[in-house]
């Protein structure tokens, strides 16, 4: 790795005037999806290695929005240490000769996820807006590598300004310069832009379930759509969820295929499933959804994958689900952490440690002194 330049040149403290939040460099697939949050319509591109990759679409520079998603290879990002947002003001997006202001350049110093080591990862989930409290919250801890926005970090998706509060707590906390990852919450289905998520968070082939590889972490992101029937009156006939479940079980199915490029790989220690729903529990009427195909992902996950952990949230409750936990309803053969208690103003988020089979996980609470769990991974 090498990012003496970054280094000499400093990483940005305080936000860029153009832009609303620090990048959100994110791990999906192969690559990083590094998410710049702009003021202003512009052009804006990243500066790797000295090659240069767009927000583009099919050879055409993208202005029309404030959003802007530029694939970069991980393999890259990770050897040069650091990156360089390019700005370009859009002026008149005009058929000849279109105005831009002038160019300007933002370096960032990146610390890629350590391999070989600790890892430390902070989870947020069920947020629903909040901004502060999950910073603040992380801000406890000095050894975070990997955040995970693990969904509802919005209450809908009504607005452009809602869905940038993934990028304005990943801002807050990773300040540009260390990775994350972001699964999609059921309350992120909701409201006039979630037709359009696609074009404001990361996805592989437009899916918002996928892997991701961070150090010898690999990661499996799935993706639980909303939380109760496709004809549930709530939903007012727009969700077709169902069918998109049973594509995920294939995709599940592919990923077992490929083991040895995915969760087998050379240098894998660590294997997380991330999932906004705790699919291993079952709750009560209308949220008992899916019994027979999440009993499926657990029986996949327990004889191909074998995870390390689970993560999930949604139950706006704090628990550490073992495998023989009453609550462990699906036979889910590892440890699943629920990280998202919320009411209210009263806000949790939580601290994982990976150090080799021990596992740490702190509950950070916005009211009360944290609360530390070791578990031995199974």
């Amino acid at each position: 790795m090498n990012n003496s330049q970054y280094s000499k040149q400093g990483t940005q403290n305080s936000v860029p005037a153009p832009f609303l939040a620090h990048p959100a460099v994110c791990s999906a697939g192969v690559d990083y999806v590094i998410v710049v949050c702009c003021r202003f319509r512009a052009i804006v591109g990243v500066r790797v290695a000295g090659r240069e990759y767009w927000s583009q679409s099919n050879g055409v520079k993208i202005s029309d929005t404030k959003l802007h998603k530029i694939n970069v290879p991980r393999s890259e990002l990770d050897r040069e240490g650091g990156y360089t947002v390019i700005y370009r003001r859009m002026l008149k997006r005009l058929p000849y000769r279109p105005v831009t202001g002038r160019q300007l350049e933002y370096k960032y110093g990146f610390r890629p996820v350590p391999a070989g080591d600790k890892v430390g990862i902070y989870h947020v989930a069920d947020a629903h807006g909040m901004r502060e409290e999950p910073a603040s919250l992380a801000a406890r801890h000095d050894d975070i590598d990997l955040l995970v926005l693990n969904g509802d970090v919005i209450n809908s998706s009504e607005t452009e300004t809602q869905i940038f509060n993934h990028y304005f707590v990943a801002s807050d906390v990773t300040k540009g310069t260390i990775p994350c990852v972001i699964s999609r919450g059921n309350h992120d289905l909701r409201g006039r832009l979630a037709e359009r998520l696609g074009s404001y968070m990361p996805t592989v082939n437009g899916r918002f379930y996928y892997t991701f590889r961070a150090g010898d972490v690999w990661g499996m992101v799935l993706d639980t759509f909303e939380d109760k029937p496709d004809d549930h009156v709530e939903y007012g006939g727009v969700t077709c969820c169902h069918e998109r479940r049973l594509e995920e079980t294939g995709f599940i199915k592919d990923v077992i295929a490929r083991a040895e490029e995915e969760y087998a790989a050379p240098g894998v220690r660590h294997r997380l499933i991330i999932s906004h729903v705790p699919i291993a529990t079952v709750n009560q009427p209308p949220f008992d959804i899916e019994k027979d195909l999440y009993s499926e992902w657990c029986r996949l996950m327990t004889e191909h994958i074998r995870p390390t952990l689970m993560l999930g949230g949604h139950w706006h409750q704090n628990r550490i689900v073992t495998p023989d936990s009453e609550l462990n309803h699906l036979g889910a053969q590892c440890t699943v952490v629920w990280a998202s208690e919320h009411s209210g103003k009263k806000f949790s988020s939580a601290h994982i440690t990976l150090d080799g089979d021990e596992i740490k996980v702190t509950f950070d609470y916005t009211y009360k002194e944290s609360e530390t769990h070791s578990i031995i991974s199974n």
